[in-house]
């Protein structure tokens, strides 16, 4: 059962992982954007 718990965790924090990475990746994108609308 712990080792059941473990891999659930471990899914939960891959999951965060990776919508921080999407997230961050928008943030770039919307940033790339604007500052090539400046220059």
């Amino acid at each position: 059962m712990g080792a059941g718990k473990s891999s659930l965790e471990l899914r939960i924090v891959k999951a965060q992982f990776l919508e921080f990475q999407l997230d961050l990746k928008m943030k770039l994108t919307v940033y790339i954007a604007t500052t090539e609308v400046e220059t």
